[in-house]
């Protein structure tokens, strides 16, 4: 068995998601809060799965809006090599 020097909680940094996208604001953020959250579960039992994910209120083309969409596309653009 494999013992590590620390606990399992120093391996994820201690943010808040919600920290993350300070650029959305009131039901957009809620919405993409509440999408982020099913597919951020450690235990894949619990985990939303693709086919509920897919549906979620969020990703309704009424809900994305133009600005959430640049600033994830700028996210992007920053991430690759």
């Amino acid at each position: 068995m494999v013992e590590y020097a620390r606990p399992r909680k120093y391996l994820v940094p201690d943010r808040k998601l919600g920290d993350a996208v300070s650029f959305l604001e009131g039901d957009e953020r809620e919405g993409f809060l509440d999408l982020a959250k099913g597919m951020l579960v450690w235990n894949p039992d619990t985990r939303k799965s693709a086919g509920e994910l897919i549906v979620h209120p969020f990703l309704q083309p009424k809900q994305i809006s133009a600005r959430f969409l640049a600033a994830f596309a700028g996210g992007l653009t920053r991430t690759r090599g």
